[in-house]
């Protein structure tokens, strides 16, 4: 017992002084001993003696719980008690630090396991205590992470107490529920000047020493009724936000190697336009709803709570998407001049606030005819005489109603049909639900087989719930899109345009638009293309300025909508324009006799007007996340299931040649990222030693014998599957080149950086077709191919080009077995 008791205190003892000393950035190591007896987090452990104390005297009832463990906290803590004399320490933290030590008695008791739905519970015996040690840790760093931002740490602890006060209450522990309520006084007590608490701060060394306080309390607060088990949702779901962002700053600072402070959620909503308020109290919003699962963990039911918790995961995966934590590749034309072709930044996805209202919109009014559709198929049932067998209670028709709006509106958000225009086409969207609900109509079918769909009792009535479904959708969506253009709302108002040309074809646009009212063009001016154009102004309409100055109009004059109507044709500055509009995330119109210079891209007339949406990105958000799904499928496959291929391989190099298995070499991929490219190693040891960095050849003298098979047969790239796996390449994609190559083919290579814009690939459309480069003129002819593959990526052309490369590659190893 007292050796258990003694790994279980050291680890906190020794992770709360790492924590403290990472926290206060301690410079004087001779004064090391006294930092550790003078930081918060080892002065809250040692301070259990006072809770302790008044635990035994005046709370005998609670007493019983005591173990040595408590003892010998309470007897280390004699010598604390003098520090905090002799130190002068602030008696405002001596009184918090003995509420935190009431805290410590009461919730450290012994947890044996962890219960999760469905699974059950686990239990992990010895390690449940480091899993707990490493939870407190965590917890107490995510509060002092949040206190980094006024009024976020006070505001998400308060909010999270107020949670545990209820839970405490629900599951009859009035201790921790008072002990919580005192937290909370004392912490408005402690909010110094300002009590509004959205402006607030409590101090790193007091937000990190609640966090530990929170943390127990979370766990006591999942205790399964008089169980040493914890039910783990319940401080998951209330730590989760906090917890959140100590995952993603953990990653900032040591994968991305980035600047934590810079990288906060808040900052990244700070970037996309809201206000320190606005951010702040869109972090406590999701807190509360956090919050509020944990708390209504009690009375759901294992499949309600799983529901539940899949919505509030999908909400908050969605919310750091659109933060730029997990950014979907975008075939975007990239612009080919000297700022972007010296330095690619990353961005921040764009974030329009009309566009978040408007998706709302469309997802309140699609659930409501998705719920309305189940329902009153499910009521035709009953009132038609459906078999007893088939009948469900209330609760589970909710249950069924929540499961379908999840299915129906996650598959209208995977094929983007929440990203509504003013110039969407109604009919296109009706064909679009149509094609997906048919769609999802077969899935519905394979699920019955697993599970009884209540819609699904006889063809018949699936048939009218399907038209019930078609029909209250389309028209609830008609309807409000009817009412958000006449009204001019949102997306559907009336939008600043400008018009790229000042000649005939510039002149006919805007006379076309003036004759069309119902657009939504408001043109406050044109932009030259030439120089040479003396013209002031068109039809009482402004020149703005000189193409060159396209980027600082796009900014002052805040830009929604830009038509292209240029009088020549050339191709390359028609694509120019567009690459600068669209790094703006701008909508861009050209007149239909360009569609032979944007072969490949997406475009869709506007009813009403000889115009055509220029639209960048060919494959829909589900394909994105298919592409990712395939990479991690075909990475695992081949890494695991033929490894012993590539033990033999290992082998042969090793004999062959002397130097090591694997050649690692830094590539350049999306963005111009730079990562590290594996390979098995073909060439001798330090092949670029003496002469640098140099084009392969055919007779390439520094290539092994093992290295020559491996290269005609493809096998020398497999290790790059182990970059597929960790995101830095695709399994289809252009080819990854090196920085040093990258810098002369820019200059060299027409739209050579329009390339970097989607992740490196294995194989591609161009390493199909070609040999290893050798030359500019080879990667001349491979760009062509690249551009072709990112205009027109797809599924499909994936799978393609996959099957083309394993059949290639068999016919290889078949040759030269």
């Amino acid at each position: 017992m007292i050796i258990k008791i003694l790994i279980t205190i050291i680890p906190i003892i020794f992770i709360a002084f790492i924590v403290e000393r990472l926290s206060n950035k301690y410079q004087n190591i001779n004064h090391w001993l006294l930092d550790l007896i003078t930081s918060n987090g080892f002065i809250t452990l040692f301070s259990a003696f006072i809770g302790m104390v008044i635990i035994k005297y005046f709370l005998p009832l609670v007493s019983e719980h005591l173990t040595l463990k408590h003892y010998l906290f309470g007897l280390s803590c004699i010598f604390i008690l003098i520090l905090y004399r002799v130190l002068k320490i602030n008696f405002k933290y001596l009184l918090v630090n003995t509420i935190t030590a009431i805290a410590l008695i009461v919730t450290n008791r012994e947890f044996s396991g962890i219960q999760f739905p469905i699974i059950g519970p686990l239990h992990l015996d010895f390690y449940t205590d480091i899993i707990l040690i490493l939870w407190l840790v965590i917890s107490s760093y995510s509060f002092k992470i949040y206190e980094e931002v006024k009024g976020l740490s006070p505001g998400a602890m308060i909010l999270i107490l107020l949670a545990l006060t209820v839970i405490s209450y629900q599951t009859q522990q009035y201790l921790l529920a008072t002990i919580t309520a005192i937290i909370i006084f004392s912490m408005v007590g402690t909010l110094r000047k300002d009590l509004f608490v959205l402006k607030a701060q409590i101090g790193k060394a007091y937000a990190s020493l609640l966090g530990i306080i929170i943390g127990f309390i979370s766990l006591e607060s999942g205790r399964i009724a008089e169980t040493s088990t914890i039910n783990a949702l319940v401080p998951l779901s209330i730590l989760a936000m906090p917890m959140l962002e100590s995952m993603l700053s953990i990653k900032r600072k040591y994968v991305n190697r980035k600047n934590i402070r810079s990288q906060f959620i808040h900052d990244r909503l700070n970037k996309l336009g809201f206000s320190h308020i606005q951010s702040t109290s869109i972090l406590l919003f999701f807190i509360t709803l956090t919050s509020t699962v944990g708390v209504s963990i009690k009375w759901i039911t294992d499949n309600g709570l799983i529901t539940l918790l899949f919505a509030v995961v999908v909400m908050i995966v969605i919310f750091i998407y659109r933060l730029g934590y997990i950014q979907l590749e975008r075939n975007m034309i990239l612009i080919d001049d000297e700022r972007r072709r010296k330095i690619i930044k990353d961005r921040y996805l764009s974030f329009d606030k009309e566009n978040f209202f408007q998706n709302l919109i469309f997802i309140g009014i699609d659930s409501i005819a998705i719920c309305g559709a189940f329902v009153l198929t499910y009521y035709l049932e009953i009132r038609f005489g459906v078999p007893a067998r088939f009948l469900i209670s209330t609760n589970h028709l909710i249950l069924w109603c929540a499961w379908s709006i999840i299915f129906w509106c996650g598959l209208f958000g995977l094929n983007d049909l929440y990203n509504i225009e003013w110039d969407t086409s109604r009919v296109e969207d009706i064909f679009s639900i149509l094609k997906i609900i048919i769609f999802g109509a077969i899935v519905i079918f394979i699920i019955n087989n697993f599970i009884k769909v209540p819609v699904l009792v006889t063809k018949g009535y699936f048939l009218i719930y399907l038209s019930l479904l078609i029909i209250g959708v389309t028209i609830a969506r008609l309807i409000i899109i009817s009412i958000l253009r006449k009204f001019s709302l949102l997306k559907f108002s009336d939008r600043n345009t400008v018009v790229i040309g000042t000649g005939n074809k510039a002149n006919n646009i805007f006379q076309q638009i003036n004759n069309v009212p119902i657009l939504k063009f408001d043109i406050i001016g044109f932009i030259k293309d030439n120089h040479n154009d003396n013209i002031k102004e068109i039809d009482n309409k402004m020149i703005l300025g000189d193409i060159d100055q396209l980027p600082q109009i796009l900014e002052t004059k805040k830009i929604q909508e830009v038509i292209i109507a240029i009088e020549d044709n050339n191709p390359d500055k028609i694509l120019n324009i567009v690459a600068i509009v669209d790094d703006y995330n701008i909508p861009v119109k050209v007149i239909p006799e360009y569609y032979n210079i944007l072969t490949g891209f997406r475009t869709s007339y506007i009813h009403g007007i000889s115009l055509a949406k220029f639209i960048t990105t060919n494959m829909k958000t589900w394909e994105w996340i298919l592409k990712r799904f395939i990479d991690i499928i075909l990475s695992l496959i081949v890494l695991i299931v033929f490894f012993p291929f590539w033990l033999i391989t290992a082998i042969a190099i090793k004999i062959d040649s002397s130097g090591p298995i694997l050649y690692s070499q830094t590539r350049s991929g999306r963005n111009k990222k730079e990562f590290e490219i594996y390979k098995f190693r073909s060439m001798v040891k330090d092949a670029e030693k003496y002469n640098g960095a140099q084009w392969a050849s055919k007779e390439d003298p520094r290539i092994t014998k093992v290295g020559n098979f491996l290269r005609k047969s493809g096998i020398d790239e497999i290790p790059q599957f182990i970059n597929v796996l960790v995101g830095d390449m695709s399994v289809v994609g252009p080819r990854p080149e090196r920085s040093v190559f990258i810098d002369e083919l820019e200059e060299k290579v027409k739209f050579y950086t329009r390339r970097l814009l989607v992740k490196p690939g294995i194989t591609g459309w161009a390493q199909m077709k070609y040999k290893y480069d050798e030359s500019i003129e080879d990667v001349k002819e491979k760009v062509k191919d690249d551009l072709y593959y990112i205009r027109n990526m797809s599924i499909t052309l994936d799978l393609k080009i996959i099957v083309q490369t394993a059949l290639t590659v068999f016919q290889k190893w078949k040759k030269h077995h």
